[in-house]
């Protein structure tokens, strides 16, 4: 009986001490962050610990003390240089957060608020400067965390839920200007580095912004929006997204006035290298779209688009893809060499290019009456020539020797009424009517081209 007293006297001690002893592997992760964000500019200017028997809470304060090593470090998570204003929006920058986190070892979860304490030193002189009373208003919106990310996450996982904490502001500039913001029900998920997650979704229920000046005004909204993201690599990618909605306008204006109006834009983009050839697809659709100006109009509907590269050399088309990113900060003529032989590199292995459905199904101009639209589908085929360069070299049009194309063009007749005005009369002699429509059946083979299997010379 005394062994099994002192057994759970030992196993007692054990738990109420557990929680004191602290959770390291949340420690060592927050520390180490902290130390890579240091090493690339990133300065802690306050650091609150609070420590409770179930929990602690630390408050830090950042600021962006060498801009340049913190672009850099932002660099490594993206596809494109950032630009060169950048370093000069970010030195000075101030974030404050706010983390919690259990005391127990088994409990890996981070709570975490994520704020914008003030803008870059540059940005805000300049903004004091112009305007003292806006320059307050920022200065007391950043640092009541009117601007706010809050984020759950998992260090043994990865796995992280959050959302944005929602923006309704308003205010009236000196010289009588209203800006306007509304950001509502945006919430996100997903895996991996919060900086640069391997999977990402998010929504947003709706962002508005609005500037009022004398009569004059610039609106943008946006319902509705939704994306899905993931990033195995640079090369290696899904992502989608949509909204429902969709509006840009300026108004007011003496000739500069536009309305920009969309409704269920879907957009889908992946490439792959992780199979034997690279490939990569494009897949885009709305339902509605229109742009008006003072002097003329268009609307159209029902517009599909869905593409694919497929059988693409990966090796090839990696080293071409290193070498563009390249490009962005390097200019040099010898690294535009490379790239014109990287380019031809990957022809020289060949490709196939498909569209499956490029379509419009009714537009209307200048409000006149709608008109029925058109369908494409094409398949292009370059086949493997690995003496490409030396044919390039002797005679570049030889090299559609290894082009392969079929193509199926159809337009309304309504359509062709309007092409016919815009180009040459000879086309209609390689039309076939169809019903309402018009056919083109495009063929090129052996440097062989044909409309409707009449061959062009």
């Amino acid at each position: 009986m005394k062994k099994i007293f002192l057994l759970i006297a030992v196993i007692a001690i054990t738990v109420i001490l557990l929680p004191l002893l602290g959770n390291r592997v949340v420690q060592n992760e927050l520390n180490n962050r902290i130390d890579t964000l240091t090493s690339y500019g990133l300065q802690t200017t306050k650091s609150v610990e609070k420590v409770s028997y179930f929990n602690v809470k630390r408050h830090y304060e950042f600021m962006v003390e060498d801009a340049k090593k913190f672009s850099k470090y932002l660099e490594q998570f993206s596809d494109s240089q950032l630009p060169p204003y950048m370093e000069a929006m970010l030195l000075g920058v101030r974030v404050g957060v706010d983390m919690e986190y259990s005391n127990f070892l088994f409990d890996d979860g981070l709570s975490i608020d994520i704020y914008p304490l003030s803008l870059s030193k540059e940005m805000m002189e300049g903004i004091q400067k112009d305007d003292t009373e806006f320059y307050k208003y920022i200065k007391t919106l950043l640092e009541s965390k009117g601007v706010l990310y809050h984020i759950n996450y998992s260090v043994a996982s990865s796995d992280f839920d959050g959302y944005l904490k929602d923006i309704d502001e308003e205010y009236l500039l000196k010289d009588g200007s209203k800006v306007l913001l509304n950001i509502k029900k945006a919430i996100f998920s997903g895996n991996g580095a919060l900086i640069a997650p391997t999977v990402l979704q998010s929504s947003i229920g709706h962002v508005g912004f609005s500037y009022i000046h004398n009569g004059e005004a610039f609106v943008l909204k946006l319902d509705d929006f939704d994306s899905t993201s993931n990033f195995e690599s640079h090369s290696t990618y899904a992502s989608t997204a949509k909204f429902k909605n969709i509006e840009y306008k300026i108004s007011g204006t003496k000739r500069s006035d536009i309305s920009l109006k969309g409704s269920n834009f879907y957009l889908n983009a992946s490439s792959n290298i992780q199979n034997e050839k690279a490939e990569v697809y494009l897949k885009s659709s709305f339902d509605k779209f229109g742009i008006k100006i003072k002097t003329s109009s268009f609307l159209a509907d029902g517009f599909n688009y869905d593409m694919a590269l497929s059988e693409v050399d990966k090796d090839s088309f990696e080293e071409l893809r290193v070498l563009l990113f390249e490009s962005k900060t390097n200019g040099s003529k010898e690294l535009e060499k490379k790239i014109q032989k990287s380019s031809i590199k990957l022809l020289s292995k060949g490709f196939v290019f498909n569209i499956a459905d490029f379509s419009l199904h009714n537009f209307t101009m200048k409000e006149n009456k709608s008109v029925k639209g058109f369908k494409m589908m094409a398949s292009m085929v370059l086949k493997e020539d690995t003496n490409l360069s030396k044919t390039i070299q002797k005679s570049p049009s030889q090299v559609l020797q290894n082009l392969l194309l079929d193509a199926k063009l159809v337009f309304s007749k309504e359509m062709m009424s309007i092409i016919y005005k815009e180009i040459p009369l000879s086309i209609k002699k390689y039309a076939k009517e169809q019903g309402d429509d018009v056919v083109f059946n495009i063929r090129y083979k052996d440097t062989k081209f044909s409309i409707n299997d009449k061959l062009i010379k």
